[in-house]
């Protein structure tokens, strides 16, 4: 080779091409897209997505566009923490989003942590209900939203499986199935029910029982049962066959 024509090549061989870009999982891209489409997408917004040990910034542009930028958020706003099993679960449908959050008590782990960034708090009912509608909407697929409700999509929450259905500041919602040998209560041996009140909305009876400050009665199916705030409740069944509710929870910090 002439050795002027190789010493002009030679520079260029030097060169490293560009690094790709660090490419969101594909999971995490398909809810972005979803959202595009989701009523809850009303104005411009922006939170952070940790899976596993990656950052990930998820921005609600003016053009109804969503993008997904590797990196932790640096502006004020909440974020959602998962492992990359969850996120597959969610992806799948194995599991719902307010499922995957849910908790026995603030101490507990969850699959679909919430957080606050730099300086961020969701201590009014109206920032509250910006990160529950989120944590609902973002992560479930599909308009009209569903929820799937079985035992195979359930976890153990206060001493039952169930399935969280749908929660805003004020109200909670949760199908359970009450087995043998299992016992919902709300005062967690203290004596003293949430602060809020509830509706047992009967399924199936099946064998189960409630206890509802400190007065026994027998399930019937078709029922609604109503528990006022901070009385003591219990939930079982003391036969062979599961008891099946929604519980409505509301009011106060329900």
């Amino acid at each position: 080779m002439n050795r002027k024509l190789w010493l002009s090549v030679l520079p260029l061989c030097l060169v490293s091409p560009p690094a790709a870009a660090v490419r969101a999982p594909v999971e995490l891209e398909r809810f972005a897209r979803d959202y595009e489409r989701d009523p809850a997408f009303t104005a411009p917004f922006e939170f952070g997505v940790r899976i596993d040990e990656g950052w990930w910034t998820v921005r609600g542009l003016p053009n109804h566009h969503v993008e997904v930028v590797h990196g932790k958020p640096t502006a004020r706003t909440f974020s959602f923490e998962l492992s990359s099993q969850t996120l597959r679960q969610l992806d799948e449908g194995s599991i719902n989003p307010l499922t995957a959050a849910g908790k026995h008590s603030g101490a507990d782990k969850a699959p679909l942590e919430t957080g606050n960034l730099n300086g961020f708090t969701d201590d009014t009912p109206e920032v509250r209900a910006q990160v529950l509608r989120a944590l609902f909407s973002f992560w479930t697929r599909g308009l009209p939203e569903r929820v799937q409700i079985s035992l195979e999509r359930a976890r153990v929450l206060h001493g039952a499986p169930g399935v969280l259905l749908y929660n805003a500041p004020g109200f909670r919602s949760v199908w359970h199935v009450i087995r043998p040998g299992e016992r919902i209560d709300n005062h967690h041996g203290q004596g003293t029910g949430q602060p809020w009140d509830s509706l047992i909305v009967v399924i199936k009876a099946g064998g189960g029982k409630a206890k509802i400050a400190g007065k026994e009665v027998k399930l019937a199916d078709k029922e609604a049962v109503f528990v006022p705030a901070r009385a003591p409740m219990d939930l079982w069944t003391d036969s062979g066959e599961a008891l099946e509710i929604v519980l409505l929870m509301f009011g106060g910090k329900a």
